[in-house]
C-alpha cells in the first residue's frame, strides 16, 4: 500500500491497463490508497506520514466503539467492551498498526455501527452511506462487513431510510 501510493503520487496509475507491461496486483480498491496518498503529499514521504494514517484511524475507531457501545450500555461496560475489541485486535494480528485498507475497513464499520445507532434518521442514512461506500471502495468483501449493520439500519430506521442509505452509497 505505501509504495503504491507514493508511486501513484509521483504521476503513475493507480490501475495498469490488461496490456501493460508494468503491472502490480492488490486487492484493494482506490480508497486503501488514497489516504496514504494525502498524507504522503502534506506531510512529505516518510513513513512517519504513513503512520500517521494508521494512529488517526485507530483513534478515530476507538472514539466510535465507546460512543457506540456508550448508547447502548452503561459506560463502565463500553469501557470492558472498547477494551475487550482493542485487546482482540491487538492479538489477532497487528494489522491494525501496518499501512494496509484493513484499519480504514475496520473504521468504515466503526462509522456503520455509529451510524445505525444515531438518533437522527437523516444522519443515520448519510453516515451509513459513506461507511458503505468507502468501504467498498477499500475492499469489495467489506459489504458482507456491513450487512449486518445494514439489518440493523432496516430495524431501527425502516426500509425507506435503508434504500436511500444504499442509493447514496452508489
Amino acid at each position: 500500500i505505501a509504495s503504491v501510493s507514493y508511486i501513484f503520487l509521483h504521476g503513475a496509475p493507480l490501475y495498469h491497463g490488461l496490456n501493460s507491461t508494468q503491472r502490480y496486483a492488490f486487492p484493494y480498491g482506490p480508497m486503501g490508497f488514497l489516504p496514504y496518498a494525502l498524507a504522503l503529499r502534506v506531510l512529505g514521504a516518510q513513513v512517519f506520514s504513513l503512520k500517521l494514517v494508521v494512529l488517526l484511524a485507530n483513534l478515530f475507531l476507538l472514539v466510535l466503539l465507546w460512543d457506540s457501545y456508550r448508547r447502548v450500555v452503561a459506560p463502565s461496560h463500553a469501557l470492558l467492551a472498547g477494551v475487550g475489541v482493542l485487546a482482540y485486535c491487538l492479538l489477532s494480528g497487528n494489522y491494525v498498526l501496518q499501512v494496509r485498507g484493513d484499519i480504514l475497513v475496520l473504521l468504515s464499520v466503526a462509522v456503520g455501527l455509529f451510524a445505525v445507532l444515531n438518533d437522527s434518521a437523516l444522519v443515520s442514512a448519510v453516515l451509513f452511506s459513506v461507511a458503505w461506500a468507502f468501504a467498498f471502495d477499500i475492499k469489495v468483501t467489506a459489504l458482507f462487513y456491513l450487512l449486518p449493520l445494514f439489518v440493523l439500519l432496516i430495524r431501527r430506521h425502516g426500509w425507506w431510510l435503508a434504500a436511500l442509505s444504499a442509493a447514496g452509497s452508489a
